[in-house]
């Protein structure tokens, strides 16, 4: 298995070993950069960007699974309006409202994503267009839900898959699962997102892989009142030495016969707060 690890002391970073089939640039933004503690927690704001490319001439293979990793950083999902994958999916098959049966303020994230659909077995072949735009909803204080959507469920006609052909739903809503900070993990907040095989190998259904090229997400910083008091859904607790060390674990799938078949990369940074 291809592994590397890059610790960027500025932005982000392209970075690949020299077996590795992917490569990625990821950039984390906090704002505002504040400290906080357990006892005064400053809310935040989060934007994520990540851009993806294929070494050798290939696409981009296939993402599996994703770990992100923030020091300092809490979810508070108890306290706000939950909207779940089995909510999303079932409001879909039953009457095609999909994510509009979700609470307006169970949305915590957002953001469009690039990206080519490609033959399993094409690494080199011109890939079709898909460009949907993400939804992230709080499932809980354990998980946030994935959503990506089209249009007219997308906020505008540009985004758009296989020009119209794969709709909202192809890629049925999913889980990630949220670890809070804790002595016993280093005080480091985790959410684990295992991607299904509909927004990865089997892309919306059609067979193809799922290229990623960029993603482009925003988490706003939300609060709401509890018990008369304001709480927010991500705030910053401590940081370490003045730095927010923060991570992203890409676990990718090569595409058929080629070698290896595997891959693990790490990019990881240190804010300043």
């Amino acid at each position: 298995m291809g592994a590397a690890l890059a610790v960027l002391a500025g932005g982000g970073l392209a970075f690949a070993a020299a077996n590795d089939f992917n490569s990625y640039t990821a950039s984390e933004t906090f704002n505002p950069p504040a400290a906080g503690s357990k006892s005064h927690p400053s809310t935040l704001s989060i934007h994520e960007l990540w851009t993806a490319k294929g070494n050798n001439g290939h696409n981009t293979a296939p993402l599996t699974k994703i770990v992100a990793k923030i020091y300092g950083m809490k979810t508070d999902g108890k306290d706000f309006p939950t909207c779940t994958a089995s909510k999303i999916n079932t409001a879909g098959n039953t009457n095609g409202m999909w994510n509009k049966v979700c609470p307006k303020k169970s949305l915590i994230g957002q953001g469009p994503v690039n990206s080519v659909l490609v033959s399993p077995n094409g690494p080199t072949s011109h890939g079709v267009p898909c460009n949907p735009y993400l939804f992230i909803y709080n499932g809980g204080q354990g998980s946030q839900v994935f959503f990506f959507t089209e249009t007219p469920f997308a906020p505008s006609s540009q985004y758009t898959c296989v020009g119209g052909a794969v709709k909202t739903g192809s890629a049925p809503a999913y889980t990630g699962t949220i670890t809070q900070p804790g002595k016993s993990n280093g005080n480091t907040w985790t959410l684990t997102i295992p991607l299904p095989t509909t927004v990865s190998t089997n892309a919306g259904g059609t067979g193809l892989y799922a290229s990623l090229e960029k993603l482009n997400v925003s988490y706003g910083k939300l609060t709401t009142k509890k018990n008369g008091k304001t709480v927010a859904y991500g705030a910053s607790v401590a940081c370490k030495g003045g730095k927010r060390p923060w991570s992203f674990t890409f676990y990718a799938q090569n595409y058929k016969g080629q070698s290896p078949p595997k891959q693990t990369t790490t990019i990881a940074k240190s804010d300043s707060c």
